[in-house]
């Protein structure tokens, strides 16, 4: 689980604010604050 969850905070870095802006609008309310 960690290192799916570091593969997925490098491709929101790689990809930039208007991805990670989709993938919050898609993820869970917990999961944000995690």
């Amino acid at each position: 689980m960690k290192d799916a969850l570091a593969f997925f905070y490098l491709f929101l870095c790689n990809n930039g604010k208007s991805v990670s802006e989709i993938v919050f609008s898609k993820t869970p309310l917990p999961l944000r604050v995690a």
